[in-house]
């Protein structure tokens, strides 16, 4: 349930359907990972910005890793307490 408020339209597929340098979204459940991209159509990985999401996700009392063989996958795991709520509030955070 959680996982999909996280994924659907108004979550993190709609974040990356506004072209916010999300190149796809993977997982199901509570473990999604994120794809950052500078360019969308080349797929270029942008493994600088995701470090920089981090750090500023952590400010805001989110941890967020950076993963991949690029280091351009953004690793969401929210603790198995986490309600509904919660995760549709911190969707948008992607987008800052």
């Amino acid at each position: 349930m959680v996982g999909a408020v996280a994924r659907r339209e108004d979550g993190l597929v709609g974040v990356a359907s506004r072209g916010a340098g999300i190149g796809a979204v993977h997982g199901a459940g509570l473990h999604l990972g994120v794809e950052l991209v500078r360019d969308r159509a080349t797929k270029e990985p942008a493994a600088e910005e995701a470090s920089a999401l981090c750090g500023r996700m952590l400010e805001l009392g989110v941890i967020v890793q950076p993963t991949g063989e690029l280091e351009n996958v953004l690793k969401i795991k929210p603790p198995l307490c986490i309600r509904t709520t919660r995760t549709a509030s911190r969707t948008p955070w992607i987008a800052c």
